[in-house]
């Protein structure tokens, strides 16, 4: 079958092919049966012409259409998340909960069918393509299906093979994933405002209303900034890569009040979404966010003096790794014969900026201390470095590190935010603190005029640690 043929299958239970999948050219050819008959040649030579005309004009017409998440209406302003990225999903279950549920494909709103409140469709894939059926055998094939709510405020409840339900609100486009044809893809459409509340649910669980508002700003402007930059068919995934989103069903009244008194509201510098990082601890002192990231210095990510950390429960920890593992992980990651690492320098602020690793035979290899901690977090089971803000000693067959903080250290401090909160501080003025030289502005332009939030003045760091220390042999 072509490309062009393979745009869509549908089960049609209707007429001479009652009972029978069959691909939507075959419907195309009998709902331009009248203009085959008048074709200047033979309906054999003008029918693969016209549907190859149909495509075109189809594609056409998505690419020209303007982008909703770029509309000027904030009604309409929406974000387009890959859900279960970190999952392999080949097959999944799909339910319509409180509105009708239509599939269409992702060319033309006209459904191919329609789902009912508390029926449930099964999902896969097939060859290059995705399917959906009902309880029935009845559904449709294509190399791309979009679900979309009959009501604004419908919700449907996505249950991959043998994981968990969540239950999300907008569309949802379902397709192969190009990397990895058998595996389902999943993008959900979600307006901008359920998404902001969702992502405060999930990544601000602290009890205060002013962080929560700072936390609505914050990740309202990283979601936008991100849609900004964006070169796939979507701009954010569901896991801490982009923001951790759990669709409708996690947010809280807490949550979707604070993204209510803020709607619309974001940081911008220079007229510009700002990069509005955020993590959980400083450990008494955030980072500039190219010490810890290979980028251009962002005015309003400056490392500053954070006397609101005190009262985390990140402020001391130790963690414990195996010689062998940690040493297995980088070795694997760098395809390297690796003796061990050292400590190469720190920022003023105490971080640890750079690591060596040590290479048998040759000279030492130096990276980040961030890619560092990311690296041996992800290979090491039940292991946590925190922080680069930290100390490293060996003892027989393990290192130890001892430190403050949790996260990379740039942007908003989730728990400064929280114990500024609590001191009685406005959400401005904890946005002002962990950012500097921003303005809070709104989207839509007939709203508040834009805010310039003060700076906060930052103390004077102390100075950078140069002792290196060697832990490898």
């Amino acid at each position: 079958m072509s490309d062009q043929q393979r745009i869509v299958a549908v089960y049609d239970p209707y007429g001479s092919m009652f009972g029978h999948w069959h691909p939507a050219h075959v419907l195309i050819d009998s709902y331009f049966g009248a203009l085959l008959t008048h074709c200047p040649q033979s309906p054999v030579h003008c029918r693969p012409m016209l549907r190859l005309l149909l495509t075109w004009l189809l594609l056409i017409a998505v690419a020209c259409a303007p982008s909703a998440a770029y509309a000027v209406d904030d009604e309409d302003r929406t974000i387009r998340v890959r859900l279960l990225d970190n999952e392999t999903v080949t097959h999944a279950t799909l339910s319509a909960e409180n509105s009708t549920l239509r599939v269409a494909t992702p060319f033309h709103d006209n459904p191919l069918f329609e789902v009912e409140p508390g029926d449930e469709l099964n999902l896969g894939t097939r060859s290059d393509e995705v399917y959906v059926r009902n309880g029935s055998g009845e559904g449709a094939y294509a190399t791309a299906l979009r679900l979309q709510p009959a009501t604004d405020d419908g919700q449907w409840t996505l249950t991959p093979d043998g994981g968990s339900s969540r239950t999300y609100g907008g569309d949802l486009l379902l397709r192969p994933d190009p990397e990895m044809p058998d595996r389902l893809q999943f993008i959900n459409r979600v307006p901008l405002e359920p998404y902001v509340a969702a992502v405060v649910a999930s990544e601000y669980t602290l009890d205060d209303a002013e962080g929560a508002k700072a936390m609505a700003v914050v990740a309202r402007t990283y979601a936008l900034q991100g849609s900004s930059e964006a070169e796939l068919d979507y701009e954010h995934v569901d896991h801490v890569i982009s923001q951790v989103y759990r669709g409708a069903s996690s947010i809280t009244d807490e949550a979707r009040q604070a993204a209510r008194a803020t709607r619309g509201e974001v940081l911008t510098h220079d007229d510009d979404f700002i990069q509005a990082v955020y993590f959980s601890s400083s450990g008494g002192h955030t980072a500039d966010n190219e010490d810890v990231w290979d980028a251009d210095p962002r005015p309003y990510l400056r490392g500053q003096d954070d006397p609101y950390d005190a009262g985390s429960p990140h402020q001391n920890w130790r963690a414990t790794a195996e010689r062998d593992a940690l040493i297995r992980a980088l070795s694997d990651h760098y395809d390297l014969d690796l003796l061990g690492f050292e400590i190469a320098d720190r920022n003023a602020d105490g971080r640890v900026q750079d690591i060596n690793l040590l290479v048998r035979d040759r000279s030492p290899e130096r990276i980040s201390a961030n890619t560092f901690r990311l690296i041996i977090n992800e290979h090491i089971p039940n292991f946590r470095l925190k922080s680069t803000l930290f100390e490293a000693t060996r003892e027989g067959d393990r290192y130890i590190f001892e430190g403050s903080g949790h996260g990379h250290g740039v942007g908003l401090n989730q728990w400064g935010a929280h114990e500024m909160a609590q001191r009685g501080y406005s959400y401005r003025e904890i946005l002002s603190f962990y950012y500097t030289d921003v303005t809070l502005d709104h989207l839509d332009d007939t709203e508040a005029p834009a805010i310039a939030l003060d700076d906060q003045p930052s103390e004077t760091s102390t100075e950078p640690d140069t002792t290196q220390r060697r832990i490898g042999w």
